[in-house]
């Protein structure tokens, strides 16, 4: 990390090599699209780069870069760039077994979660995606997001209830 701090270029490849393929796969969920989400990682990680300087170390690096990254989407989402596509989540998250009829049961339990997703609140879905997706606890997504624990905990209780609701039917309960 120090060699990271002084600016050298090829410790920072080491923190691409490391970070890279979670901070696409955030920037790729919370837009929605895969190509967003490339580009607006490649962003974060140009902006992280930039900023070296302004990292105090008060947080883990994983934080300060993955804040990065939820402001980068933020700043496109407020320029009215969201895509209407489906939300690309890992093809694993909607794996089945080697059942035809269960493995066409979660591509479409799938396509519906990312489709409700897509369909949360932008708070409400970052929240969910650093929490359910991330694995972030909650002191380290307040750091990252700059909104309290208490409304945090909210916003995942009610992505939770929303995504339920939504995919009530195709879980069998409603």
């Amino acid at each position: 990390m120090e060699r990271v701090l002084d600016g050298d270029t090829e410790a920072f490849a080491g923190v691409v090599r490391r970070h890279g393929a979670r901070i696409v796969a955030l920037c790729t969920r919370m837009t929605s699209g895969r190509d967003v989400g490339e580009e607006l990682a490649q962003e974060s990680l140009a902006r992280a780069f930039g900023a070296l300087g302004s990292y105090r170390g008060d947080s883990p690096f994983r934080a300060w870069l993955t804040r990065i990254a939820v402001n980068a989407c933020r700043d496109w989402q407020k320029a009215g760039a969201r895509a209407e596509r489906p939300m690309e989540l890992d093809p694993r998250a909607a794996a089945a077994g080697p059942d035809p009829e269960r493995a066409a049961s979660g591509r479409e339990l799938g396509s519906a979660l990312q489709a409700a997703i897509a369909r949360l609140p932008a708070a409400s879905r970052e929240a969910f995606l650093l929490f359910h997706v991330e694995n972030l606890p909650y002191e380290e997504m307040k750091a990252i997001t700059g909104v309290s624990v208490a409304a945090l905990k909210v916003r995942v209780h009610r992505a939770r209830q929303k995504l339920l609701e939504d995919l009530g039917p195709l879980l069998g309960s409603e």
